[in-house]
């Protein structure tokens, strides 16, 4: 069985191959990284056999019940189940002093400013590696109706601003990657000027160097459209997307 998925495997072209390794780890929730050269392996294997030996939870899973009159909408960045007002996520595994988060965009209906409103019950259930039980989480999110701007602003949580606009520029360069694929470069190339700058305004806004390296990443793939640089600057995209969206180095 192992040969026959390699075989499958050799008669991919390079873009496939990659797009498949990608999708295996994101199944598993285990790493994914573009290396240049082979120097960087001992760095690479080094940080896998380092995540093997402090996995503290498998099996993890996050079940979001949205209130009524809270749509979702989608979550951003992972692969979710949306079935009415139930979001289910799963995730394989976490490593000891790893945070991941889940990224969920909802819908409201109007509401009376003053009012404090409840947007979901969350639940999250996993396999404690340390206890060997089966451990449950729960908490109520809410959230509190104004028509001042500047409350709206001092109570933004800048580290939830951060990851959503980190996620919506990952999906701005994965269109970019599409449309160049496609051999559209000229449409690929605003794609990509307009999320350095979109990454740009808020890496200003959130006072946030990892939004300006976005930036930075959408301009370097500006440069790199061309077909003899193209293929590597797409596997380095893909691997920094893949780190962004599963939170690999978050820690």
């Amino acid at each position: 069985r192992h040969h026959s998925r390699c075989d499958l495997i050799r008669g991919l072209n390079p873009q496939s191959i990659s797009a498949c390794c990608q999708w295996l780890a994101l199944r598993s929730d285990g790493n994914h990284n573009f290396v240049e050269n082979v120097d960087a392996l001992a760095a690479v294997f080094n940080q896998e056999f380092g995540d093997v030996l402090s996995v503290v939870a498998q099996d993890v899973t996050v079940t979001i019940e949205c209130e009524e009159g809270i749509r979702p909408v989608r979550v951003l960045g992972r692969e979710a189940d949306i079935d009415g007002q139930t979001v289910t996520v799963s995730l394989n595994q976490l490593y000891s002093q790893q945070e991941k988060y889940v990224l969920l965009e909802v819908e409201t209906e109007p509401s009376v400013a003053g009012d404090d409103v409840e947007i979901a019950q969350v639940s999250m259930s996993y396999a404690n590696m340390l206890t060997h039980d089966e451990d449950e989480l729960s908490a109520t999110v809410s959230a509190r109706i104004t028509e001042s701007q500047k409350v709206v602003e001092e109570s933004v949580d800048k580290k939830s601003m951060v990851a959503a606009v980190e996620q919506q520029g990952i999906l701005n360069e994965e269109k970019a990657i599409e449309l160049r694929d496609q051999g559209l470069k000229e449409e690929a190339e605003e794609v990509l000027r307009q999320n350095a700058a979109f990454y740009e305004n808020n890496a200003q806004l959130y006072d946030d160097d990892g939004l300006s390296a976005g930036a930075d990443r959408s301009r370097s793939a500006i440069v790199n459209l061309e077909d003899d640089r193209w293929n590597q600057q797409r596997k380095s995209m893909r691997s920094d997307h893949y780190k962004g969206k599963v939170q690999q180095n978050s820690q």
